[in-house]
């Protein structure tokens, strides 16, 4: 009995470290939000996000790839259940790039909805960078997030 503790502790040390390294490995770094801006009469939605460039070589364009989340758990997107952007813009090795995109045309929004600014809105989970090309013409791509988790 002690010997299958051991083995399980093990194996769970080893699973971690390796997803650790694994990321670290990961040529990039993103974080990023749901904000809401709001006015009178609307609300816009936006993901605002930075990519950090972790490589040697320039990146010219990257997409990212995140779900979407209301504050019950449920997915507020129309006919798909994730939001896929591709970012085209010039990254220059080791350096951070701030972006914000809007996500309007992704959301399922009735005609009378308008968050108050007490309201929480959206959220985002599972961000990570599917595909990245560089100036070089090479890509590197992990369509499904697994090198990033």
């Amino acid at each position: 009995m002690k010997i299958k503790n051991l083995i399980a502790v093990f194996t769970t040390m080893m699973c971690f470290a390796i997803s650790v390294f694994a990321r670290d490995k990961t040529p990039y770094s993103i974080r990023g939000d749901i904000s809401n801006t709001l006015s009178s009469s609307a609300s816009k939605i936006e993901f605002e996000g930075v990519f950090t460039n972790k490589s040697s070589k320039a990146v010219e364009s990257f997409t990212i790839v995140f779900f979407v989340l209301d504050e019950d758990g449920n997915s507020p997107l129309r006919g798909r259940n994730n939001v896929v952007i591709k970012i085209e813009e010039t990254v220059s090795p080791d350096s951070d790039f701030a972006f914000s995109r809007g996500l309007d045309d992704y959301l399922y929004i009735s005609d009378d909805f308008l968050l108050n600014e007490d309201e929480v809105g959206y959220e985002c989970e599972y961000l990570y960078v599917s595909r990245i090309e560089y100036g070089d013409g090479s890509e590197w791509s992990d369509p499904f997030g697994f090198e990033y988790f």
